[in-house]
């Protein structure tokens, strides 16, 4: 009354995944390679901070180096600049220019100030830079 169904694949006996297992560990690893590799693999602060100030302009000019692929998601978002250890002023951004990049900020300082920078990835990473005015 009933066949059995002949199974003409070589080792017939090996057990196989079934397709909703093999649908499961997809979706996993896809989880795994778009949200965990992005913030551990990608993450990384600023490769370099290069300030120049221009004392006769009273001008702070930030050139950052800060390599991304996807320069609207992982970006420098906020630059903030102190002086002296004062309360630093934020400047906030939603993505960068370039992998390279410079801004340009008006700042009073004199001759002995420190003026520092702190440049924050949008992925929780910082770079901090320092000039002291001659």
């Amino acid at each position: 009354m009933f066949r059995q169904r002949k199974d003409y694949r070589k080792g017939k006996n090996r057990r196989e995944l079934p397709l909703i297992a093999g649908i499961v560990w997809l979706a996993m690893a896809l989880f795994l390679s778009g949200v965990i590799l992005p913030t551990g693999v990608w993450s990384h602060p600023a490769k370099k901070i290069i300030l120049n100030y221009n004392k006769s302009a009273g001008t702070l000019s930030v050139t950052i180096q800060h390599p991304s692929s996807i320069l609207d998601w992982h970006y420098i978002k906020t630059i903030s600049i102190s002086k002296n250890k004062e309360n630093p002023i934020e400047n906030n951004y939603e993505n960068q220019p370039g992998n390279e990049f410079t801004y340009t900020y008006t700042v009073a300082a004199s001759s002995g100030d420190t003026l520092t920078v702190t440049a924050a990835c949008s992925l929780y990473e910082t770079t901090t830079a320092r000039i002291t005015i001659p």
